[in-house]
């Protein structure tokens, strides 16, 4: 069995729906007060779990899509908001809830049957969660060693069965999670596509077809000491790849089924092909069988073999081989120290090598804003922890206002601290934190932590500008996004 889970997916399961839990008390009864001790631990605990349900490596992303199921499901979503709102008494933790879920903070998740008890000495916060048929969106995406695709926007469909969440609190054990059932829940894309725009490789391609996805599978959490509950520090000290059960859930037919006809328009040339991909049970070996296959007399999976790092040191490689063989080639002026191509003071003030690249000059000034440094922009990225962000993924050519993508920059040495102002070429988008000076200095460098955040104001691709000086440079360099495509780069 292909396992995919560590962390926290399925740290969502330390649920019970065996233990009876009155719900809602009316405001004419007293009501239990949850302890400030009790808040502040389960806030504590959950804004790790929120932060753990964000993680790719939770499950890996579906087959097909750029989404994980973890996300898919805003489990940290439902966690986060929890501890935001157990504070006070029951009335209060309800009132919330019913706030949050107004401002659909709840990711989809419906909160019910709300209850705080008090027996023993011990504080129980208890409520049943489930995720009824909740509309999401992801982006189709196929990225492996053979080829790359990222396109158009799918809808999806995720349910998650009912369950009980409680917390138990003692002033002498603090917090814990008790009983740990199974969480059931299934996603659906049923999608049927006709000329949306996807980038192939290294061509803006279109697309026609089916992209069919129908999986379940039940998730358990096993409990690390056996005595009932999930501590803290438990939490803390998981072996997460031993911690978790998967159990899959036959459905048919395929859990994964994708057909789709592609083409793509070169300046007249149309290249054609099919792509194809299917998983008998995405959580269970084999892994899914991608087939690209060219058609016609220009096959379509040409593109495959290319790509804008290739197309950039192609380029690159090209005017330093001009260069090269204007020196070599230079034959001295009898008399004088100059030679016919190459000046006498080559190297001084680079004035020199201007005359050297003249004849190339534009495709100098295209190349060299692209060489010196690459900008990764995308819609979406995995923090591997609090302290950084994740790289950015996702294509930033089709997007729609609203969208938040991000961007950062590999550059070729250490960036001057201070130095670094983003800026938006495209003229459909503004810019947000992270963009300008000391808040930037972690988004330009030879190993950046942190993304330029933007914000669509326009339909469409974005397109950005970087400015910055290197470390024992006085000089600011530019820097502009590799083309995406054959089509963008010949244009």
């Amino acid at each position: 069995m292909r396992r995919f889970l560590s962390g926290a997916l399925a740290v969502a399961l330390f649920v019970t729906s065996s233990v009876a839990v009155q719900s809602s008390t009316s405001l004419a009864e007293p009501l239990t007060p949850i302890p400030a001790a009790m808040t502040a631990q389960l806030t504590a605990m959950t804004t790790t779990l929120a932060m753990m349900s964000t993680l790719e490596e939770i499950t890996g992303p579906i087959p097909g899509l750029d989404e994980s199921i973890a996300t898919l499901l805003d489990l940290h979503q439902l966690f986060a908001s929890v501890g935001v709102a157990a504070t006070g008494v029951q009335q209060d933790f309800e009132a919330a809830i019913v706030a949050l879920e107004a401002a659909d903070a709840l990711g989809g998740w419906d909160v019910s049957n709300i209850g705080v008890t008090l027996n023993a000495g011990k504080t129980t916060l208890g409520f049943d969660a489930a995720l009824p048929g909740v509309a999401k969106q992801a982006n189709l995406t196929v990225v492996n060693d053979e080829l790359q695709l990222l396109g158009t926007t799918l809808d999806v469909t995720v349910s998650a069965a009912p369950v009980r969440f409680e917390f138990e609190y003692d002033s002498t054990s603090g917090l814990s999670m008790t009983e740990f059932p199974e969480m059931a829940f299934t996603l659906n894309v049923n999608s049927t596509l006709s000329g949306q725009s996807v980038v192939l490789g290294f061509a803006e391609a279109t697309l026609g077809g089916t992209v069919k996805v129908d999986t379940a599978v039940k998730l358990g959490f096993v409990d690390p000491d056996g005595d009932g509950r999930i501590t803290a520090a438990e939490l803390a000290g998981l072996a997460l790849v031993d911690a978790f059960t998967v159990e899959p859930v036959a459905v048919a037919p395929d859990d994964l089924d994708v057909d789709l006809a592609l083409s793509a328009d070169v300046f007249g040339q149309i290249f054609t092909g099919t792509l194809s991909i299917s998983d008998v049970s995405i959580f269970n070996d084999p892994a899914p069988v991608t087939t690209l296959t060219g058609t016609g007399t220009n096959p379509i999976d040409l593109f495959t073999n290319f790509s804008a790092e290739s197309a950039i040191t192609s380029m690159s490689q090209l005017v330093s081989t001009f260069g090269g063989a204007m020196i070599g080639g230079d034959v001295n002026v009898p008399l004088m120290a100059d030679g016919i191509f190459v000046p006498a003071d080559l190297g001084d003030d680079e004035g020199g090598y201007d005359q050297v690249f003249e004849p190339v000059q534009p495709l100098l000034d295209y190349v060299k804003p692209r060489a010196e440094g690459q900008i990764v922009c995308g819609v979406g990225s995995n923090a591997p922890d609090a302290s950084t962000d994740g790289v950015p993924y996702g294509s930033v050519l089709n997007l729609d206002s609203g969208d938040t993508p991000q961007c950062r920059v590999y550059s070729a040495a250490p960036v001057k601290p201070g130095t670094i102002t983003w800026e938006v070429i495209s003229g459909n988008a503004t810019l947000g934190d992270a963009t300008t000076g000391a808040s930037a200095d972690g988004t330009a460098s030879d190993a950046p932590t942190q993304n330029a955040q933007f914000t669509m104001t326009g339909a469409g691709e974005l397109e950005v500008r970087v400015t910055y000086t290197l470390v024992g440079e006085t000089d600011s360099i530019a820097i502009v996004q590799r083309p995406d495509t054959i089509q963008e780069l010949l244009t």
